[in-house]
């Protein structure tokens, strides 16, 4: 696989688990946003999903290592600009960016790590 196509389908696996988890079904019919991260199937099936596709992008390409966990969350976090509640402010994008992206990188690092190794066994 391309690193080009590596890195777009990583960025939109990031964007698509925010917005998937983080719009949900209003009280009127409608639907409404909150933090995808308050749900439990966020932590449930969302972040295990964005690290199959890390695992899958880091198996199929060759994409440098240190750079492969960039693009989801690069995603994930304008998931979180784009898709907020009316009103919603951006105080605790900070503490996102050191409770969920630091975390995140490695955790999607020792993951691309991981894939790579396990399929270089079978190449």
């Amino acid at each position: 696989m391309k690193p080009t196509i590596a890195r777009v389908a990583l960025f939109v696996a990031g964007f698509a688990v925010w917005a998937a988890f983080s719009i949900v079904p209003g009280s009127d019919g409608g639907f409404t946003t909150r933090e995808a991260w308050d749900s439990a199937p966020y932590w449930e099936f969302g972040v295990p999903l964005l690290a199959a596709a890390q695992a899958i992008s880091a198996a199929a390409s060759r994409e440098k290592l240190l750079q492969l966990p960039v693009w989801p969350l690069a995603g994930h976090f304008l998931g979180m600009f784009a898709i907020h509640r009316a009103g919603a402010d951006f105080a605790l994008v900070p503490l996102a960016f050191v409770f969920i992206g630091v975390p995140g990188y490695f955790t999607l690092l020792a993951v691309s790590v991981a894939a790579r190794k396990f399929a270089g066994r079978f190449a």
